[in-house]
């Protein structure tokens, strides 16, 4: 075999180890551009929450304003009671209105003053009466320019007009009289001008009908109210009147509309939206302070959450991205739509947010995303418990029944578990009411059914979108790479069937383990039929397909043997980039030897060399080790299976003797340092690959000689198998 010894060892170690520096420091470079970028999308998502939440004007709430109709019923969520501001204040104002102001002391000059007035046109009266000269017409146009005489009805002018001298004499004695008479009493102004069916009485009973209806005609319009308001002691009296007005409570019952659909919104119906938080919330510097803490907080803790989940997570910046828009996307959507309403909120899609991420990532990465989200949709609803624990519930069962998606029929059975979960919380608010409003009740079932539906199919419409938008892996393209027709694995069929099948078994070895300990199992059981696909570009350096005695092996020297196996590797990357395969397929690929060293190959050059100490690097896998649970348990699988096939152990002893060492080499290496398994959980692995090895490579019995197979199962020893 020396004879067709390939490139010198010396030059494969340097190109080997050259290759690695640089590949390390990529995987630095990309390490240290992540970091920050995952803090960076982490304050997007803090403060796209608090610009949501803070900025006026993006709720369609802040648009009802008094008079104008209302686009829908407006129904309380929850029982309330509050004093009303608007009805305190107008029953107040009815209170002040009634107060009788209070009026000062009489003016004692008035009197004498009004008299002296009467006395004055009187007189001037008798001038113009007694002119012989002038018409009547003309008398009566002198007279009537005196304030005085001016509301003097007709009939009474033309008695006036008509009088004789003697007549007028004793008009003019007697209206000054009346006046002064009727002022020595407080007048106010609401009294005047003064009835003259009043002054009738105090009119002197000598004289006849027609002067006596004269004289009270023109002593009323002498009489001047003699006392002003006093400002003082009125505003005193009108304030203790708005001091008793208890003040007026209104109450709504859970469910009861406030406003219906059309009518007009008046301002009772906008206070009581504002008591129930159904209306904008109030801005200011100190307000959006308040708001950015309580973002930042909650996405500090979700982030941490996750950290602890899975350590690595901040690397997967597209994951975060996709997260990051939807959650801001659907706190958006909620301020726009939600405010102003009370029924719709039941029925937004928000549990279509963390089903999404449970999907398309880990179902913790969706549980964080729905509790986000809960708090946020509860904030826009006016701080509704109820709404907090109707969204949580809701997200927490989708994400649950979608942790296996491998068929689209689980997205209806998702939508009918949210739906089903919804009106279970529904129910526990609304049982502890006094009062259930059936046409209430019968809504919100609806649109608890509308809930499911809605974020089950807005979910199915995410997860495809997810992968073409935000380059990540989704169920949906799992599935459709683990059909056999795919090119990929067509080609693997026909020029490596020994390898198909190998990846096939493997797939089922590795999905067992990934279902034990929780893995993603649809991804494990497809990484596992892509993650050879480098042994097509030559496919007779591997013994599963090769013919016997035919080993090309044979003719090359250790060295040149190993380069060429570990070429399966990049072979495969270059193969799956150019065939579009998601990167988590790629990630299988390069980890699933991690930086393992081809041991037969390096031992037999070590032997070769007369080295005990030969430098491995051109023996060893490129890399990197594990990063994730799937793809540790897909090389402890890939292990596990050859050697169990290699070794043909003759007993369950003997398998769980090769499958302990395999675990414990690939421990002791570190090769699971990098990847968040446990010890606890690659126990669990190890006890599912002895038991399904157990079954395929179940440990064939020695028959007797002469005795056939057929006939140790007749004397109950057992098949062939």
């Amino acid at each position: 075999m020396s004879a067709h010894r390939g490139p010198g060892l010396a030059a494969l170690r340097r190109a080997v180890v050259g290759q690695r520096a640089a590949s390390r420091r990529l995987g630095r470079h990309a390490e240290r551009h992540r970091g920050p970028l995952a803090i960076a999308l982490g304050a997007v998502l803090a403060l796209g929450l608090t610009a949501v939440l803070v900025v006026p004007g993006l709720a369609t709430g802040d648009g009802l304003s008094a008079g104008r109709p209302s686009p829908g019923d407006v129904v309380a969520p929850r029982a309330i009671s509050y004093p009303s501001r608007l009805l305190t204040d107008e029953a107040q104002r009815v209170a002040e209105r009634s107060v009788t102001p209070v009026y000062g002391p009489r003016d004692r000059d008035v009197a004498e003053r009004q008299r002296d007035r009467a006395r004055d046109v009187l007189d001037y009266a008798r001038l113009v009466v007694a002119n012989p000269h002038a018409t009547s017409d003309e008398k009566a146009t002198e007279l009537v320019v005196v304030p005085e005489l001016v509301s003097l009805p007709v009939r009474q002018l033309d008695s006036l007009l008509a009088m004789d001298d003697g007549a007028l004499a004793r008009l003019t004695a007697e209206v000054p009289r009346l006046v002064r008479l009727q002022l020595r009493t407080a007048v106010t102004p609401p009294e005047v001008p003064l009835p003259p069916a009043e002054i009738m009485a105090a009119v002197d009973p000598a004289m006849d009908g027609a002067l006596a209806e004269v004289v009270a005609h023109l002593a009323s319009s002498f009489i001047v109210p003699n006392t002003r308001v006093d400002e003082v002691l009125t505003a005193a009296a009108r304030q203790s009147a708005r001091d008793a007005v208890e003040p007026r409570v209104v109450s709504y019952a859970a469910g009861q509309i406030i406003v219906r659909a059309g009518d007009p919104v008046r301002d009772e119906h906008l206070e009581a939206m504002a008591q129930l938080g159904l209306l904008h919330r109030p801005s200011g510097l100190r307000f959006a302070v308040a708001v950015a803490t309580l973002m930042s907080v909650l996405t500090i803790t979700a982030g941490a959450y996750l950290l602890r989940i899975e350590p690595g997570f901040w690397e997967r910046t597209r994951a975060l991205a996709l997260g990051v828009c939807l959650i801001v996307s659907c706190a958006l959507a909620a301020r726009l739509a939600l405010p102003g309403h009370t029924v719709l909120p039941y029925a937004f899609p928000a549990a279509a947010v963390a089903m999404t991420l449970g999907v398309v990532t880990r179902h913790e990465v969706g549980l964080a995303a729905g509790a986000l989200v809960a708090v946020v949709i509860g904030w826009i609803g006016g701080g509704s418990l109820e709404m907090v624990v109707y969204v949580l519930v809701g997200s927490t069962v989708g994400v649950v029944v979608l942790d296996r998606v491998e068929r689209l029929s689980v997205f209806l059975t998702a939508g009918l578990a949210v739906a089903a979960a919804d009106l279970a919380v529904i129910a526990g608010f609304r049982l502890a009411e006094s009062a259930i409003d059936p046409r209430g009740a019968a809504e919100l079932a609806a649109m608890a059914l509308g809930h499911g539906a809605l974020s089950a199919g807005l979910t199915a419409l995410l997860v495809l979108a997810a992968g073409p938008l935000f380059a990540v892996t989704t169920p949906v393209q799992l599935l459709e790479l683990a059909r056999p027709d795919h090119p990929v694995l067509r080609r693997l069929q026909l020029s490596a069937p020994g390898t198909y099948q190998h990846s096939i078994l493997l797939g089922n070895l590795a999905e067992a383990a990934a279902a034990a300990v929780g893995a993603d199992v649809l991804l494990v059981r497809v990484t596992a039929h892509y993650h050879d696909i480098g042994k097509t570009v030559r496919p007779q350096l591997f013994i599963e397909n090769q013919l016997p005695g035919q080993n090309p092996h044979d003719a090359l020297d250790p060295a040149s043997s190993a380069r060429l196996l570990i070429a399966h590797v990049t072979d495969g990357e270059q193969l799956a980039r150019r065939h579009g395969l998601p990167q988590v397929i790629i990630d299988g690929i390069l980890e699933h030897h991690g930086t393992m060293r081809t041991e037969y190959f390096y031992q037999q050059a070590a032997k070769e060399s007369g080295q005990a100490d030969l430098d491995d690097s051109a023996f060893r896998y490129p890399g990197p080790r594990p990063r994730s649970r799937e793809t540790a348990i897909l090389m402890l699988a890939d292990a596990s299976e050859a050697a169990v096939r290699a070794a043909s152990p003759r007993s369950g002893l003997e398998l769980e003797d090769v499958l302990e060492r395999i675990f414990r080499q690939r421990i002791v290496s570190g090769q699971l340092d990098d990847c968040n398994l446990t010890l606890r959980d690659i126990q669990r692995v190890r006890e599912v690959f002895v038991g399904v090895l157990q079954s395929i490579y179940h440990p064939r019995i020695r028959y007797p000689e002469g005795m056939e197979p057929q006939d140790a199962a007749d004397l109950g020893t057992g098949g062939s198998g």
